[in-house]
């Protein structure tokens, strides 16, 4: 016996969502896609919460760049950032960027693991926590829609046009 193939109303808003309830592996596609980038957004924060926990801060100074590059070859630049941490000399990197965030010369707050101070970050809201705002910022609002989009705007919008008919 052949299957019916199912018609959409061609009526019917975009943000309606499908007219039909998704299939499981729609929604564990969906769910997984979009939720990959949610744990990368928390595992970011996390790192940057992770990296004030505990530590130590002091002055350092830009000493130099680090160039590296980016997937389409471009090159960007990593502040190297020299502190010290009681008689001994310690080198960190920044967040690689282009433009620098950072200027050869300029005194940068330093966090650093006081048990092992070799592990130092740059303390900037740029390099701690910017990376993680911004892909929380596009991820959750994504993720949002598209549960939103998979669980509920069908039933919305049915439930919109019952109120309408009545």
């Amino acid at each position: 016996m052949a299957r019916k193939k199912h018609k959409s109303d061609p009526n019917r808003p975009w943000w309606a969502g499908p007219d039909r309830t998704p299939r499981w592996y729609e929604i564990l596609f969906v769910l997984c896609f979009f939720g990959g980038f949610a744990a990368i957004a928390l595992y970011l924060l996390f790192s940057a919460v992770k990296q004030g926990v505990g530590s130590e801060a002091t002055q350092g100074t830009v000493v130099a760049f680090e160039t590296h590059r980016d997937s389409e070859n471009r090159p960007t630049y990593a502040a190297v950032v020299e502190y010290q941490v009681g008689d001994k000399q310690y080198r960190c990197l920044g967040t690689a960027s282009d433009p620098p965030f950072h200027y050869v010369g300029q005194k940068v707050q330093v966090l650093y693991n006081s048990q092992s101070p070799d592990r130092g970050y740059v303390d900037s809201f740029l390099d701690r926590w910017l990376p993680g705002l911004f892909v929380t910022a596009i991820t959750l609002p994504l993720l949002a829609w598209a549960v939103f989009s998979l669980f509920f705007s069908r039933k919305l919008y049915n439930w919109l046009q019952k109120r309408a008919r009545a």
